[in-house]
């Protein structure tokens, strides 16, 4: 089987689609013919054994053999223009396609730049969306809040390569830790914040500190982000950094306490998982689509997207060390049960060959 997959990645660190995209191609390219067309941004070597830039290939069909004609395409996400001659392509040459919307196509995210989101689809954007042989979610929650119609549907999860732990957990403070993308309204690090300098006094008795990390596409968030937390005064307990990647990434993510992330809206974040696969508990609203996971599992504490719910998670994850320690042996079991990547690659490719 020859399966193509088609990217527009807004950059090639410290973006969930590209870790999703990397890990998906990882095992499957084991199992059989898989190749990456890259438009736009220069990925890591490693993300693909073979990878093609649309610079030096125009369409599908001048890729080298045997991808000129492969026998699926997979569409990374929705809202890229370059996707409108390819997919027309597809359809002429009668090559089935997957779209993969990354959350894009659920109404919250829809009804963002609202009028802008309608034209579009009107003008292009539906049809390539109905046309498809398949529209892939990663979970129910995703699809059932998508409203725009498909021929058909599949759900298969991101996935993760399970590692050991090599760094130990700091015991010198309780440190709740974000790693994501400094998006204020989307990631919610508005209520985030706000919530924390409402326990602040609480947080100094107790030594409990968060800590984020993460890139920026704008100066502005990141210097939005340092303001809120300097006015409301509590630098002494809120810091934010700068990205991490790679090992540094894996050492705070396993020296920190608690993996927190208060979204809005998410598909299936990555930065959960990975968490996860680390044993570290979570404390997440349900709309990061893992809030009743984690409670169903016992692996953290789902929220409703309020500053009092959230404070009243923290507090409690922090006094119950018996159900702190259980989600720490959770958190790595139900990971390897759900989102192993080899699991999750053998289930890919099964639903591909049925299309």
């Amino acid at each position: 089987m020859k399966i193509l997959f088609i990217a527009k990645p807004l950059s090639k660190k410290g973006n969930g689609v590209v870790s999703a995209l990397k890990n998906e191609i990882l095992y499957l390219q084991k199992y059989t013919q898989v190749a990456l067309y890259n438009i736009g941004v220069e990925l890591e070597s490693d993300i693909a054994q073979t990878v093609f830039s649309d610079t030096d290939y125009p369409t599908i069909s001048s890729l080298p053999q045997p991808f000129d004609k492969p026998d699926i395409v997979v569409f990374e996400e929705v809202y890229k223009l370059e996707y409108y001659k390819l997919y027309n392509e597809c359809l002429k040459n009668k090559l089935p396609y997957v779209i993969i919307p990354h959350g894009c196509l659920v109404e919250v995210e829809q009804r963002k730049k609202k009028w802008k989101h309608i034209i579009a689809n009107m003008l292009i954007f539906n049809r390539y969306i109905k046309k498809a042989t398949a529209v892939q979610y990663l979970n129910e929650q995703e699809k059932n809040a998508s409203h725009i119609k498909c021929r058909q549907t599949i759900i298969i999860p991101n996935s993760i390569e399970f590692k050991q732990r090599r760094f130990e957990r700091n015991c010198t403070t309780f440190q709740f830790i974000y790693i994501g993308r400094y998006d204020i309204i989307t990631k919610g690090l508005d209520l985030m914040i706000e919530a924390f300098a409402e326990m602040k006094d609480w947080c100094r008795q107790n030594n409990v500190t968060l800590e984020l990390y993460g890139p920026t596409e704008e100066d502005s968030d990141f210097k939005a982000i340092n303001e809120l937390i300097t006015n409301l005064k509590c630098q002494d307990i809120i810091k934010a950094n700068g990205p991490v990647y790679g090992e540094e990434k894996e050492k705070k993510l396993q020296e920190a306490s608690i993996f927190i992330q208060t979204s809005r809206n998410e598909g299936q974040p990555m930065s959960i998982i990975e968490a996860l696969s680390y044993g570290l508990p979570c404390v997440v609203t349900y709309e990061t689509s893992f809030g009743t996971y984690c409670e169903d599992n016992h692996c953290g504490i789902g929220v409703h997207f309020s500053k009092s719910e959230l404070s009243k998670a923290v507090k409690e994850i922090f006094a119950n060390k018996e159900y702190f320690s259980a989600c720490q042996k959770n958190a790595i079991e139900c990971m390897k049960r759900d989102f192993e990547i080899q699991k999750v690659a053998e289930q890919t490719l099964k639903k591909y060959k049925s299309l």
